[in-house]
């Protein structure tokens, strides 16, 4: 068994040869942690995995049924978190490729830290110079978002920070115990919206401690056609807190009694202040996109991008620019590598 105290969550949903490709990236990269495979797709199209490639990997493989709904998916990370035996876990998706060193890094600072309940390093978007998007080179390398360490002491003044600067929590080394906190207050409320869930992940995490972010990269997050938020009918607003009451209000119920009994606040005043943080950034953030300008050509564009074919054809002239960008230099070239079979 590995004695390390991270576990790999790798959270699936179809998609198998991206899975393919992770593992066979872990077995040179990320074999110093367990993997447990979280495998939410139909009874007839599971995962089969093939042990005899992946010989460097410990891989634990439990039986879920099919994510139907946001209610299976919920419940099948809780069941997944109640198997890591480890003090801290990481989620991953098959389209992200972690860079080990600052895995390690990140780790060692959060064991030594123990006020810091969560933590992370820059993440890039990228996408691969193929049809098949699984093997080439990188092209289109960019900042995911710009995480910033939440390291203030007062707990409203962390969520400040967040709700001016919002980013997701998801792929942060998280410790075990908060994750499973968090999806029982999730499951407990039926926040059965994945809108509503990753509102409440990622304000729940700073209520409970600090957050860290170093300037090394940490991942690379794979923008390709089947990713999750190009589904407009999992990612619509439609069905989101704003459109129901009962969840609106035990939204910001539950993290209000959360900062109650964590920081010894009344509820009243967590409620309000919690409210005001949130309404306020919102209201910015809604303002800003309707300023937003989408020209005829940004739309043909967009159209264009949704089949493969033409969307390699558009990314053409952009599979050298990487050779030309000294930014990480280092981290990318093994991860480079790889990616030329």
């Amino acid at each position: 068994m590995k004695k390390n105290n991270l576990t790999l969550l790798l959270v699936l949903k179809g998609r198998h040869d991206f899975t393919d490709r992770w593992l066979a990236y872990a077995n040179i990269f990320l074999s110093d942690y367990e993997i447990i495979i979280a495998d939410g797709s139909e009874i007839n199209n599971k995962y089969i995995l093939d042990r005899t490639k992946y010989k460097n990997l410990e891989i634990n493989t439990p039986n879920f049924p099919y994510d139907e709904n946001i209610e299976f998916f919920l419940k099948k990370i809780k069941k997944s978190l109640e198997i890591v035996k480890s003090e801290y876990v990481l989620y991953c998706e098959n389209d992200d490729l972690m860079v080990p060193e600052e895995i390690k890094n990140v780790l060692t600072f959060l064991v030594k830290n123990k006020d810091y309940v969560s933590g992370r390093g820059e993440i890039f978007n990228f996408s691969i110079s193929s049809i098949n998007e699984l093997y080439g080179k990188i092209i289109e390398f960019k900042r995911f978002n710009n995480f910033l360490n939440l390291n203030e002491n007062d707990v409203f003044d962390r969520l400040s920070s967040f709700g001016r600067n919002k980013h997701g929590h998801y792929h942060n080394i998280t410790k075990t115990s908060v994750l499973k906190k968090m999806l029982d207050g999730a499951i407990n409320n039926k926040f059965y919206d994945l809108v509503i869930f990753q509102y409440y992940w990622n304000f729940f995490i700073p209520i409970v401690g600090k957050i860290y972010c170093s300037k090394n990269l940490y991942m690379l997050h794979q923008d390709h056609l089947n990713m999750i938020s190009r589904n407009s009918n999992i990612m619509s607003f439609d069905k989101s807190l704003f459109y129901n009451q009962n969840y609106f209000d035990s939204f910001f119920l539950k993290l209000a009694e959360e900062i109650k009994n964590l920081h010894n606040i009344e509820l009243d005043k967590a409620g309000l202040k919690l409210f005001k943080i949130f309404s306020y950034n919102e209201f910015l953030n809604l303002i800003r996109s309707n300023q937003k300008n989408y020209s005829l050509k940004s739309k043909i564009i967009n159209i264009i991008r949704s089949f493969k074919i033409t969307n390699y054809l558009l990314n053409y002239k952009k599979r050298f620019v990487i050779d030309n960008n000294p930014l990480f230099r280092k981290e990318l070239s093994p991860i480079k590598d790889f990616l030329k079979k």
